[in-house]
């Protein structure tokens, strides 16, 4: 199967030519190309179409195994809440407040690239990058904690996953349902639809939340890359 879909992959260049094909066609043969030590060396595999394909089985089986692994989450997920009984919604910590650390860590990874190397203003965003960095975990590392199956994971994310999805550490989700929990009473649709100032008077008291601040800061007690004044100035800017 995979050398006869090398073959077709050659067929198609061969028609087409460099310049139309698909950039997944071209990560293939750049695999095979015995110049930069391909999966198959030239001299054992005259044939390209067979060297590609190769390439083209990989393809295949991590194909495979990325979606065993996808079910694997959702029905170890589904199976600890059925033992326990409980359908907890905790998606908006991951969507929204993870989604908050995401945009972040990008932001700050954007002024980095302005700055001139080993300036004082690279070191301080390196420092705050890693910082966020910390707060996050890859979707496929939740299978190692039953935990975080448990009272962190849904299984819509998994829906959302296009390939090194990250979700918000586990030391960090109380702090996240809190945050949403709050956030959820100070701006609700009643009173964006009745009251002036809404967001203002939400980011307000957000700011003066002590026990978010606690809760922040004990959530970050084993994140060494920040010490406790610049964590708190980060904590405003995750949750603004």
């Amino acid at each position: 199967m995979a050398e006869e879909s090398g073959k077709k992959i050659m067929e198609i260049k061969a028609k087409k030519g460099k310049e139309k094909i698909s950039f997944h066609l071209k990560v293939l043969h750049l695999l095979q190309d015995h110049k930069l030590g391909g999966l198959v060396d030239e001299l054992s595999c005259a044939d390209k179409g067979q060297r590609v394909g190769v390439a083209v089985l990989v393809q295949i089986l991590n194909s495979r195994i990325e979606t065993r692994l996808c079910e694997g989450l959702i029905a170890m997920a589904d199976k600890h809440r059925m033992k326990q009984n409980v359908v907890p919604h905790y998606r908006d910590v991951n969507t929204i407040f993870g989604y908050s650390i995401f945009d972040a860590r990008k932001g700050m990874i954007l002024k980095k690239r302005g700055c001139e190397e080993g300036s004082e203003k690279e070191l301080e965003l390196t420092k705050n990058i890693e910082f966020l960095s910390d707060m996050r975990m890859y979707a496929a590392e939740t299978v190692l904690s039953d935990e975080y199956l448990d009272n962190c994971y849904d299984s819509f994310l998994q829906s959302a996953n296009r390939g090194y999805m990250t979700l918000v550490k586990e030391e960090y989700f109380e702090f996240g349902k809190k945050l949403m929990e709050v956030l959820s009473s100070l701006v609700t649709q009643n009173k964006l639809l009745n009251e002036k100032h809404v967001t203002e008077k939400a980011i307000e008291s957000l700011v003066k939340n002590n026990e978010l601040m606690e809760m922040f800061l004990e959530s970050s007690k084993d994140n060494t890359h920040l010490v406790e004044e610049e964590k708190k100035k980060r904590r405003k800017c995750i949750m603004f």
